[in-house]
């Protein structure tokens, strides 16, 4: 079991301010690691290299979305069970 000053979050998402912001909230404790990626394709490196307790994903990015992301990294059998929380901007059910 993680340790609670061991653990690790990703935090994933193409947007610039909704990093920032991720990453305001997330640095107010000291009870984990925060890492951040800009798009999915660095995402799943970072998991396949150093996989994190949690990943925080946006939905809606270009390239590979967090759909996809979460599909490869359920896929790969090699890879601990990692909580993935769908994040996104958007407030329409329908783009989601």
């Amino acid at each position: 079991m993680t340790h609670p000053n061991d653990a690790h979050i990703l935090a994933v998402d193409d947007s610039a301010d909704n990093l920032f912001l991720l990453e305001s909230i997330l640095s107010e404790c000291d009870d984990y690691r925060v890492s951040f990626a800009e798009d999915g394709g660095t995402a799943l490196e970072k998991v396949t290299q150093s996989p994190p307790d949690l990943l925080l994903l946006d939905i809606m990015m270009p390239g590979i979305d967090g759909y996809e992301v979460t599909r490869r990294i359920r896929q790969n059998e090699r890879l601990p069970y990692i909580p993935i929380l769908l994040i996104t901007a958007h407030d329409q059910s329908s783009v989601v």
